[in-house]
């Protein structure tokens, strides 16, 4: 019979496949038997933050769609159960990727003065007519503190934003 949660973990984008109960205990269990040699349910249970019930429900669902076995004295995966962690540690891989690759964390700006700015001062930024630019006083929306001096019109560099 084939595993058609397995094929959704696989189908789904990223982290959108772990969304369903359980997925994310089971490819955690998986990944454990896989890279380590840990020979007790309580040893995985402990390592995933799980009960012991909770470990055995995940080998079960495991085994049952046949992604995981106990052999030899310990829990492993199957060969399918190492193309469904490829798979989805894959997408997930991926989908964190793309996610970090548009989270930044601006630290400094540079702007247009609107007027004298000292060094070391607190400014507010706004957009006037499509430029960014850097006002004297902590004004409503975002601010900062101006890096160096700047005369109207200059380039000031701002920080702690």
């Amino acid at each position: 019979m084939p595993d058609r949660s397995a094929s959704r973990v696989a189908g789904a984008r990223g982290l959108a496949a772990l969304r369903r109960l359980g997925a994310v205990s089971d490819l955690l269990f998986l990944y454990e038997a896989e890279t380590r040699s840990i020979p007790h349910l309580r040893e995985i249970a402990d390592r995933l933050g799980l009960s012991v019930q909770a470990a055995s429900h995940s080998f079960r669902s495991l085994r049952r769609r046949g992604l995981a076995e106990f052999r030899d004295g310990r829990y492993r995966p199957t060969v399918r159960g190492v193309d469904w962690l490829h798979a989805a540690l894959g997408g997930v891989r991926d989908d964190l990727a793309e996610r970090l690759d548009r989270l930044h964390i601006v630290r400094t700006t540079r702007a247009i003065a609107g007027a004298p700015v000292a060094q070391g001062e607190i400014v507010s930024l706004e957009i006037v007519d499509g430029i960014l630019t850097a006002r004297p006083g902590a004004g409503a929306g975002s601010r900062g503190r101006a890096q160096d001096p700047a005369g109207a019109g200059e380039l000031v560099e701002v920080g702690e934003l």
